[in-house]
């Protein structure tokens, strides 16, 4: 009596199948990754317009762009850069005696969320705000108010460039993501890497 033949994979089709599934896998990966990092970059711009538009408000009142430099801003009694925890975290040393681009990032938060009527211009409640640690406790600033810096869709802080002008010069601020690479690219002696890590950052420069 003749055996009725069984079906089975063999090894080449059985192959065949988990090299589709691969493939298919990291199609979704692939697609996953871009939908995330447009995503981030989504809130990267969100939360650039959001601090842009507090800056032009605080223009509507002062005529001015605020200039987040610590040793200038404070509450009228202790400036910034007379905060202990402050200095400490963000003041260089030795030669390199400068104010880091977090402390303008903090500084400028703290001028635009200080206690104003009817309300202030940031609200620090807000997906894009991260609160200043010192260990375990809030940093605070010169009122005592928990201290707070504004970060992109990537978790980096804004960097913030105010630069001291005359009053006949076109007043600017700029506000600038350094993207997915995490970098401003800044100069460091390489042009190739300088013009790459510069093509992802996400750019407001402000000006009257």
């Amino acid at each position: 009596m003749r055996r009725k033949r069984q079906s089975a994979f063999t090894l080449l089709e059985l192959m065949t199948v988990v090299v589709i599934i691969m493939v298919l896998a990291a199609m979704v990966v692939g697609v996953a990754t871009m939908a995330r990092r447009a995503a981030r970059v989504k809130r990267c711009n969100a939360a650039i317009e959001l601090l842009a538009t507090a800056v032009e408000d605080y223009w509507s009142q002062y005529r001015d762009y605020p200039y987040p430099e610590p040793a200038y801003v404070g509450d009228g009694v202790t400036r910034m850069s007379e905060v202990p925890e402050f200095r400490d975290r963000y003041y260089g040393h030795e030669e390199a005696e400068k104010w880091d681009n977090e402390a303008r990032n903090v500084t400028l938060v703290w001028m635009l969320s200080e206690p104003r009527d009817p309300a202030p211009w940031l609200d620090t409640n807000q997906f894009c705000f991260e609160g200043v640690k010192v260990g375990d406790h809030p940093m605070r600033g010169p009122d005592k108010r928990p201290l707070f810096r504004i970060v992109d869709g990537f978790k980096n802080p804004i960097r913030v460039t105010r630069p001291s002008q005359y009053y006949y010069s076109r007043t600017w601020i700029e506000l600038v993501s350094a993207g997915g690479d995490q970098k401003f690219g800044d100069a460091d002696g390489d042009e190739d890497k300088y013009k790459a890590d510069k093509e992802d950052n996400i750019v407001r420069k402000i000006m009257r």
